[in-house]
């Protein structure tokens, strides 16, 4: 399964995100219009922002 998130603000989320635990790998496919990140445990999801395409 592979989980995306829809937020209003990208830097926001990911702030909040790795303040909460998630990682972010330095591999980054879409930069700017998507962040890959993950769980603590390494499970990927995204953050998508409010106009990904």
């Amino acid at each position: 399964m592979h989980l995306d998130f829809a937020v209003d603000d990208l830097d926001r989320a990911e702030a909040r995100l790795l303040e909460l635990g998630a990682g972010k790998p330095g591999h980054q496919p879409n930069e700017g219009r998507w962040w890959v990140l993950t769980d603590p445990i390494g499970h990927p999801f995204c953050v998508v922002g409010d106009n990904p395409f």
